[in-house]
This record gives C-alpha cells, structure tokens and sequence, in this order.
C-alpha cells in the first residue's frame, strides 16, 4: 500500500473500523478526587451549610435592585433552588481546579 500511495500521490481507504469502548463511569475505589466531590455534595445537604450559605446569599441579593433580584428569587423556594445550583457549581468547579482541568471537563 505504501509504493501504491508513493507511485499515485494517492491513497483510498474504503473502511476503517475502530474497537473503542466508552470510559468507565464507575468510580475507582482509589479516585480520591471522586472521594472529595461526593464529601462535598454530603455537606452541600447539611443544615449547618445550608443555613450559612443562605445568609451569605440573601446578604448579595440584598446588593442587587430589587428587580434584579426577584429575577433571581422571587420566593424562598426559588431561594433555595439557586441555593442548589450554586452549590453543585462550586462542587464542580473545586473538582475542576483539583483536576487541573475546566467545569465543563468534570459535568
């Protein structure tokens, strides 16, 4: 095929087949990283966290304009969803950082 390709300047390839499988999702018993992403969700459920991280957001929301901010949280419940959001977040984007990669390497 080589002397084919050098005598034409051409090379045709009718098929190519590839044997590839997907990586494993399953986590390692050794990824300490996994091990720290799931800590960080455990906690991101605690009482204790919730509750500081609330005051911290209402604190911010209380600098936006009032619009600005019943965009964002109209009601408690609207609160804590953007309450979760955030914190699954910050568990990727430290995840990330500890990858050494982007949040959008470890979603």
């Amino acid at each position: 095929m080589n002397q084919l390709c050098a005598d034409t300047g051409r090379l045709w390839i009718e098929k190519l087949t590839f044997d590839v499988t997907a990586p494993s999702t399953a986590r390692s018993p050794n990824d300490a990283v996994a091990e720290v992403q799931e800590l960080m969700a455990q906690i991101a459920t605690e009482d204790g966290f919730r509750n500081a991280a609330r005051q911290e957001l209402e604190q911010m929301l209380a600098l936006l304009p009032q619009a600005r901010r019943a965009a964002l949280a109209p009601d408690p419940a609207a609160q804590a969803m953007l309450l979760d959001q955030l914190a699954a977040d910050a568990i990727l984007a430290m995840t990330a950082a500890m990858l050494g990669a982007n949040e959008d390497d470890v979603r």
